[in-house]
Formats: structure tokens, sequence, C-alpha cells
């Protein structure tokens, strides 16, 4: 799949981005295990960036999917918050969900 490299990070990531909108309760409202299986098999065809957000609920499912997988996609979260405080902690969250606060 093609990668191009995403603005000024030097992060490379598939021309096709992963919207986990769908799996929430704004949308479908899946079960985490189902959201989690479609988006593995997004993964294994190659997509490595996911987007999200905090309001979209849809955290589990992505934790869920990357369970066991040695690359992490990059995933582009995004938080309706207003302070530096409360966005710090936002991203705190999505960290500790998908476990990677060291």
């Amino acid at each position: 799949m093609k990668k191009i490299v995403l603005g000024n990070t030097n992060l490379e990531v598939t021309e096709l981005c992963f919207g986990a909108l769908p799996f929430g309760p704004l949308q479908k409202n899946l079960a985490p295990e189902e959201s989690a299986e479609i988006l593995s098999y997004a993964l294994d065809l190659g997509v490595n960036f996911i987007d999200t957000a905090q309001m979209y609920k849809t955290y589990e499912p992505i934790k869920i999917a990357l369970i066991n997988r040695k690359n992490r996609p990059i995933i582009a979260t995004k938080t309706h918050c207003l302070t530096y405080e409360d966005t710090k902690d936002a991203v705190k969250e999505a960290l500790k969900v998908w476990g990677w606060i060291i």
C-alpha cells in the first residue's frame, strides 16, 4: 500500500486512513470485538493510519485490535477540550487505553 509522509513529522502513513467513527455510538455502535475484527482486517491489509476522536468512544475497539501486534499504527485522535490541562488529560487517556503510557 502506498505511503506518504504526514506533514513535517517524518511519519510514513498509508494514503488510506481508517476512520473509526462508524464503530461508536454516534453511528453504528458496533460491539468492541466486532469493530476490532474489522480494524484488524484493515491493518492486515497494510493500513497503518487510524483516525478517531475522544467523543467517538472508539478507543476500546482500537485497543482490542492492537493487542499482540508488533507494529503500532499511527493514530490521529481529536478532542474538544478547551484548556491545556484538559487536552493533556485527554492525550493521557488515549495513551493509557492503548497501553502506550510508560
